[in-house]
């Protein structure tokens, strides 16, 4: 038992070390930090959405945001199969799956786009580490399309990884 717990000890400093984390995928990057949107959204109806995003880089940086087709919401993780500790004392351990991140949405089916702008430079903008971002937030309006799922997604077209996405889901009138 003593061994086993040793073992475990040893195995969890490891993947600290290498830098594995078991926590959700973050919901915001270093530059996009929030899409809202306000109050119930109805078909035919003006949405207000607002983009919060913190400008920490010396060079001009464009930004997207799109209105996507409903079949490009996020695919759920599945559950991992249990693990019975200690495995070094079953025949057979059973593994555990490997956390699947969620699926970004993809730009082919776009219902719209909801805006394109560019941030201006950071003054004293340079590596994420030493730069105090510049705050701020985009707001835009635009009309709700007919009811369904839909995604509102934002993204950096240089670096289509530097993306956040937010649900959403229009009412009938």
């Amino acid at each position: 038992m003593v061994v086993a717990l040793a073992v475990f000890s040893v195995l969890m400093l490891v993947f600290v070390a290498c830098g594995i984390g078991f926590g959700e995928e973050p919901a915001e990057t270093e530059l996009l930090k929030e899409i809202t949107i306000e109050g119930p959204v109805i078909s035919g109806q003006a949405i207000t959405m607002r983009l919060d995003y913190a400008q920490q880089y010396p060079t001009k940086v464009e930004i997207k945001c799109d209105l996507l087709a409903g079949n490009d919401l996020p695919t759920a993780t599945p559950a991992a199969t249990e693990t019975v500790w200690p495995p070094l004392l079953r025949m057979t351990p059973e593994p555990t799956l490997p956390k699947i991140p969620r699926v970004r949405p993809t730009p082919k089916n776009k219902v719209l786009e909801i805006f394109g702008t560019t941030l201006q430079p950071h003054q004293g903008g340079g590596p994420t580490t030493t730069a105090t971002p510049e705050l701020g937030s985009l707001e835009r309006r635009f009309v709700a399309p007919e009811p369904g799922d839909y995604v509102v997604w934002c993204y950096t077209p240089l670096d289509q990884n530097n993306a956040i996405f937010q649900e959403l889901t229009v009412l009938p009138e």
